[in-house]
């Protein structure tokens, strides 16, 4: 992941193996979204019981406040909105809502002019912009 390396080339002795990098990385790009600095784009799905599901949908931007970190936790109480539930394997997350089958967004990805902004090249020779997935 991009975001990893880089975090790695700037700070090589805080992050002396990648799994570090990477959770880094991970929270980083998430707090970012919240934050509204980035967007992650990703589409659309519903799991349901019916044998033949639609495709995923087409790209859209996830809103940021599903990286609220409460969305992130068990619940403490009775009273949830909802519970987000990542699978950076899949590129994916899905959430429960009551009332709701389960939903999510699949093929993440952000642009790459927003790692670039927010985590600058570290040597800019061969470095270009690309749109990436978030893992």
């Amino acid at each position: 992941m991009l975001v990893a390396e880089r975090l790695v080339t700037k700070e090589p002795e805080k992050f002396s193996g990648t799994d570090a990098a990477l959770t880094a990385a991970r929270e980083q790009l998430v707090d970012q979204a919240y934050r509204g600095a980035l967007e992650i784009q990703g589409r659309f799905f519903q799991i349901n019981e019916e044998p033949e599901a639609p495709p995923l949908g087409g790209w859209t931007i996830v809103d940021a406040s599903y990286w609220s970190p409460e969305y992130h936790v068990e619940p403490q109480s009775s009273y949830w909105v909802c519970i987000l539930k990542m699978n950076w394997a899949a590129n994916s997350f899905m959430y429960e809502l009551e009332d709701r089958d389960d939903e999510g967004y699949g093929d993440l990805r952000v642009r790459g002019e927003d790692i670039d902004r927010l985590w600058p090249p570290v040597d800019h020779r061969g470095a270009g912009s690309a749109a990436s997935t978030i893992c």
